[in-house]
């Protein structure tokens, strides 16, 4: 029993070579393209992981807050205002055991009583988890910082029932971001 092997540069005519051979060729340079695609993105996302990114919370753009450095003018409004020092952070709602890193909630004890609080009252302020002065790092100096903010806002229940302090400002306005009424 005998095989035929069938080469296409013995079977192709003259015309059909140049056509296979110009495939070929355009196949291989398309290989290597996508190859080399592949490299450019590789690197330059290795690039951006090393980058350190600038913090976007120093840009000119302002971003709520609700432990303050000074007070707003028009706090007085507000059913709470005082300042208040951070005593502890508190673990996410969304932790499970203690593998978290940051967190909304800081444990805050009253220093100055202005309305609607007394001095040494404790309770937890919810910075209202958004990206720029929402969330408090677990390794941050916050608390052993022991800084003093001023705060203005209303206290509100959460999901479950827990009281929590909110109020965000951006600049002498007060936003209602994420609150419950």
């Amino acid at each position: 029993m005998s095989f035929v092997v069938h080469d296409p540069q013995r079977t192709l005519g003259t015309a059909s070579r140049y056509r296979f051979v110009r495939l070929a060729m355009a196949t291989a340079r398309e290989y290597h393209r996508n190859i080399m695609r592949q490299h450019l993105l590789f690197y330059l996302l290795i690039t951006l992981a090393m980058v350190q990114p600038a913090d976007a919370c120093s840009s000119a753009v302002e971003y709520p807050h609700t432990l303050l450095d000074r007070l707003p003018s028009t706090a007085l409004k507000q059913s709470v205002v005082a300042v208040v020092e951070p005593i502890d952070l508190l673990p996410p709602r969304w932790a499970e055991g203690d593998a978290w890193g940051t967190t909304p909630l800081v444990k805050v004890r009253v220093l100055e009583a202005v309305q609607g609080v007394s001095e040494g009252q404790t309770f937890v302020v919810n910075l209202g988890g958004w990206m720029c002065g929402g969330l408090v790092s677990r390794n941050s100096l916050l608390v052993a910082g022991k800084r003093h903010f001023y705060i203005a806002g209303q206290f509100a229940s959460t999901d479950k029932g827990d009281v929590e302090f909110v109020g965000k400002w951006v600049g002498n306005k007060r936003v209602r971001i994420f609150e419950r009424e």
